[in-house]
Order: C-alpha cells, then sequence, then structure tokens
C-alpha cells in the first residue's frame, strides 16, 4: 500500500557539482545509510561545498526552512511519519 514518490529511473543520494574540478561528486543512497553520526555530519559539509567553500547563504535557507517546518510539527497535536526500506 501507498505511493511512490519517484520513478524507477530516478537517482537518489547526493550528487554536488565542484566548480573548481568541473565534476560531479555522486553518492547512491546505500551509501548515505551506512553513514554514522561523523560521516552523516562530513556529508553535510561536502554536500554545502562547491569546492571554494561552503555555501554558507544555502545553509542559512536550509536552516531557515528547517525551522519553519519544526515549528509547524510543534504546533500539531498529533503527527505520524511513515517510510520503508
Amino acid at each position: 500500500m501507498g505511493t511512490r514518490q519517484h520513478g524507477d529511473d530516478a537517482l537518489c543520494g547526493m550528487q554536488v557539482y565542484e566548480v573548481e574540478r568541473d565534476f560531479y561528486y555522486k553518492k547512491d543512497k546505500y551509501w548515505g545509510r551506512e553513514l554514522n553520526e561523523g560521516g552523516f555530519k562530513n556529508a553535510l559539509c561536502r554536500f554545502f561545498d562547491n569546492g571554494y567553500g561552503l555555501r554558507v547563504n544555502v545553509i542559512c535557507k536550509v536552516i531557515k526552512k528547517l525551522e519553519e517546518l519544526r515549528r509547524i510539527i510543534e504546533k500539531q497535536s498529533c503527527y505520524r511519519f511513515y517510510s520503508c526500506l
């Protein structure tokens, strides 16, 4: 039961363009599932780095969106999160 949010050919995982090297750094969802806390932190740093440094402006926008999501969730009297493996 349920719906699929992507097609069979969708790329899931992480892809970062490194400007200086003109290169796409790619990792799949299976790599992401194996990350521990330290690895996750490093992956976030890698994701927000374009090869010249951290994209602080983008990080600030993501933090703002996460704070908005948190405020919405806090207002709910009940909620459920669904996922599958």
